[in-house]
C-alpha cells in the first residue's frame, strides 16, 4: 500500500513521486488546501489520472468536483473507492466509468451519485 500526503510546499515532490512509481495501485490522496487554486495541482493531477489504480481515497470538498471526476473517469480498473468530504455532486460521472467498482465507500449523496449502473 503507498500513501502519498501532499501540502502546498510538496507539490513538486509528489509529482516526481506519482510519475516515477509507476507500481502504485492504491491512492490515499490527502489534501486538506483548496487544490483547484494552488498552480501545483494541475501536474499533481495529470499524474494521478495516468495511473492504473485499484483502490483510490481521496479526501475532498465541493470544488473538487470536476478534479475528482476527471480521476476517476481516466481509471477503469478501480475496485474500490473511498470519499472522504461533503457531497460532491458525481452525477456527471459517466455511467460507463468505473466497470470494476465493487465497494465503495462515502456519503449518500455520493453513493446515490455512483452507484446507479454499477450494480
Amino acid at each position: 500500500m503507498s500513501t502519498i500526503f501532499t501540502k502546498i510546499e510538496s507539490y513538486r515532490s509528489t509529482v516526481t513521486i506519482l510519475t516515477q512509481a509507476t507500481n502504485i495501485r492504491d491512492l490515499d490522496l490527502c489534501t486538506f488546501v483548496d487544490r483547484t487554486s494552488h498552480p501545483g495541482w494541475r501536474p499533481v493531477l495529470e499524474a494521478v489520472c495516468q495511473m492504473k489504480l485499484i483502490k483510490f481515497t481521496f479526501y475532498a470538498a465541493p470544488s473538487d468536483n470536476d478534479e475528482l471526476c476527471r480521476i476517476l473517469s481516466t481509471q477503469p480498473t478501480l475496485e474500490e473507492i473511498v470519499l472522504d468530504g461533503n457531497a460532491l455532486n458525481l452525477g456527471q460521472l459517466d455511467a460507463t466509468a468505473l466497470p470494476k467498482l465493487k465497494r465503495l465507500t462515502a456519503g449518500l449523496v455520493d453513493v446515490v451519485a455512483l452507484a446507479p449502473g454499477r450494480a
